[in-house]
């Protein structure tokens, strides 16, 4: 026979800190719920709510975590608890008094640095707990005031860099150990806001969630678990980061491979030791789960790949700049050069972008592709087969003859006709005019949206007077193809400008809805 219980919970009172719900109220997303973002006295009357008992849990955002004021005292009082914050601290000023004596060594430090050089740990916390410029505190609230007693991180890998490697004995940072530096501000700050809720339970109180504990170093490890006991590690006689280096992990001679591309012999992070001690640690203080111990279902990957062929200009550019690459690896570098290695890096990652579209590598963004600016071009002559890079064009000042005629914005006058017709079958491709003979081509396929077909018909740019010098003949194709390449940003603009009108209006077309439809064409120069 079974039994049935009843229990009886408690009505917890939950609010959210840092942002609000709000609904849309006019437009194609009108009645969508979205959220933005809190002014600090709204934050502040939840804080106090919470302080006052009418709230029992808030949930967080990482933005006004920082926002709520700690005060300096009681964190000072911290730090002269924690051996590791506080050896850190004095080997860093050390290197800093040496730096501060080489010539232009005090130009060179960050506000913190001088911070702690000048006035020392006060001057250091001060800094850390400042806002950016434009934030304000949550008036009259102080973190360690509220009297939290349970702090949960969502995440917590993204507060991982509280202590970074610093440079050893034996000749810099090991390799594969992360960067070096100061730790982050966002980790330093959860670290004093976590000391204020271990005080206020007498050192309990602080759970991490997280996927990734130890991604791109191992002291990563370490880091986490400071902000739960900044004492985890005194049994095994380990009082700060360079100490858990020195016991744990595992660092050897070997050859890596360098950023230009050579093999060269430097001490490598090969792996932990004394693992045995370092379970023991790590496992009194955290548990592991996996997905099917939790129940949790992940999706199967399904890896597909598209290969697509590049076009001509992308083939010479992305030719020239392999050139460039193997023509550095083949010369050595000039004494006191620094070595090749950032301008590989640089034309590595030009390599990218030219595979992605032929003219990413030419100086252009989101902020000036439909308005405009100024891009520095790498202009692709098919007849001699080279790529000249000191031609400059401006996209706002250089305008079709009509445009500046008629004083209008060359952007925003329909240089291109569309045709919109909603009922019409798809239409065949018009012919494609002449290109230019700098390598621009404008033919297009029609496009399908929401709303109909929209086949759009390039102009062909009019066929200038016979050039009387090679300067005037380099001009008249420059002209040529920024007008070519403004009408075909309008094209653009145009056709993303029918899709939203399409999308937000109610369709009458008579076709059967599920008949899929090519999705809609890039259109972008390929200039």
């Amino acid at each position: 026979m079974s039994s049935c219980s009843l229990c009886t919970l408690p009505d917890y009172r939950v609010a959210v800190i840092g942002s609000k719900r709000k609904i849309i109220g006019r437009g194609a997303r009108k009645g969508l719920i979205t959220s933005e973002p809190e002014s600090p006295e709204e934050r502040a009357r939840k804080w106090i709510a919470l302080q006052t008992g009418q709230l029992d849990v808030v949930i967080l955002t990482y933005e006004a975590l920082a926002r709520t004021k700690v005060n300096t005292k009681p964190v000072m009082a911290y730090i002269k608890q924690v051996e590791a914050i506080e050896r850190t601290l004095t080997l860093r000023r050390r290197r800093l008094e040496e730096q501060d004596k080489t010539r232009g060594g005090r130009d060179k430090m960050t506000d913190r640095q001088r911070a702690l050089l000048e006035h020392g740990t006060r001057a250091w916390v001060e800094e850390i707990l400042a806002l950016p410029d434009g934030w304000e505190y949550d008036p009259g609230v102080a973190w360690d005031e509220i009297g939290i007693d349970m702090l949960v991180v969502d995440e917590a890998a993204s507060f991982k860099n509280l202590y970074l490697p610093q440079p050893r004995e034996d000749g810099g940072i090991p390799k594969f150990m992360g960067g070096s530096g100061d730790g982050s501000n966002r980790a330093w700050q959860l670290d004093f806001r976590a000391a204020m809720v271990r005080r206020q339970t007498g050192g309990a109180g602080v759970v991490l969630l997280t996927a990734t504990p130890a991604k791109n170093s191992p002291l990563e490890l370490y880091n986490l678990i400071q902000f739960i006991d900044p004492t985890a590690f005194y049994s095994a006689g380990i009082y700060d980061p360079e100490q858990f280096i020195d016991r744990f992990i595992k660092i050897e001679l070997r050859d890596v491979l360098t950023s230009d591309f050579k093999i060269e012999s430097a001490s490598a992070v090969t792996g932990f030791r004394n693992l045995d001690d370092l379970r023991t640690i790590i496992f009194s203080k955290s548990e592991f789960r996996s997905a099917a111990e939790v129940g949790l279902q992940l999706p199967r990957p399904i890896v597909e790949t598209v290969t697509v062929a590049m076009d001509e200009l992308q083939e010479a550019k992305y030719d020239k700049y392999v050139r460039e690459i193997e023509r550095i690896l083949a010369e050595p570098a000039k004494p006191d050069s620094g070595g090749p290695s950032n301008v590989i890096v640089g034309l590595l990652a030009r390599l990218s972008l030219v595979a992605l579209h032929s003219g990413l590598d030419e100086g252009y963004n989101l902020k000036n592709a439909l308005d405009g600016g100024v891009a520095t071009r790498n202009v692709y002559d098919p007849r001699t087969g080279e790529v000249d890079d000191d031609e400059t064009m401006s996209v706002a000042s250089t305008i079709s003859d009509d445009a500046a005629a008629t004083e209008a914005d060359p952007l925003e006058a329909p240089a291109t006709p569309v045709i919109i017709a909603p009922e019409a079958p798809a239409a065949d491709p018009p012919e494609a005019p002449a290109a230019p003979a700098r390598g621009y081509s404008s033919t297009r396929p029609p496009v399908a949206t929401a709303a109909g077909n929209l086949s759009a018909t390039p102009t062909a740019p009019s066929s200038p007077a016979a050039p009387t010098s090679a300067a005037e003949e380099r001009m008249t194709l420059l002209e040529a193809a920024v007008r070519e390449g403004l009408e075909e940003i309008q094209l653009l603009r145009d056709t993303l400008r029918a899709a939203l009108v399409a999308a937000a209006a109610p369709t009458n077309d008579p076709r059967p809805q599920n008949v899929s439809e090519p999705p809609l064409a890039p259109i972008t120069p390929q200039g």
